[in-house]
C-alpha cells in the first residue's frame, strides 16, 4: 500500500490560510455570487476568517488540516461538530498525526 502524500492534522489559530482555502473553494458557487451582487460587498473570505476562528475556539468543534508531507502546504481541511463536547479531544489528533488510508484516491 503507498502511503498518501498527506498527513491530517489539529488546526490552529496561526492556520490563517484556512478561510483563504474556504473563500477559494466557493468562487463560482452561484450562492456566493449572488451575495456579492448585494449593495454592500460579500467578502467570503472575511466571513471565513471570524468563522474558523469561532470554529477553532468553540468545544464542540473539532477542525484538522491536510498538510502536504514534503512541502508543508495546506491541502484544505474539514471542521466536525460534535453533540458531545468530550470528544474533541480525540477528534483533535490530541496533538497527534492521524493516519489514514487513501484508496483510488479516495480518503477513508
Amino acid at each position: 500500500m503507498v502511503d498518501p502524500p498527506f498527513s491530517l492534522q489539529p488546526a490552529s489559530v496561526s492556520d490563517i490560510l484556512l478561510a483563504k482555502i474556504m473563500a477559494d473553494s466557493f468562487t463560482l458557487d452561484r450562492h456566493t455570487e449572488m451575495k456579492s451582487l448585494g449593495k454592500v460587498p460579500y467578502n467570503l473570505e472575511e466571513v471565513s476568517k471570524s468563522d474558523t476562528t469561532r470554529y477553532l475556539d468553540s468545544p464542540e468543534c473539532a477542525v484538522i488540516k491536510a498538510v502536504h508531507n514534503a512541502s508543508g502546504e495546506i491541502m484544505g481541511w474539514s471542521c466536525r461538530v460534535s453533540a458531545d463536547p468530550g470528544q474533541k479531544t480525540c477528534l483533535r489528533c490530541k496533538g497527534k498525526t492521524l493516519s489514514i488510508k487513501v484508496t483510488n484516491t479516495a480518503v477513508r
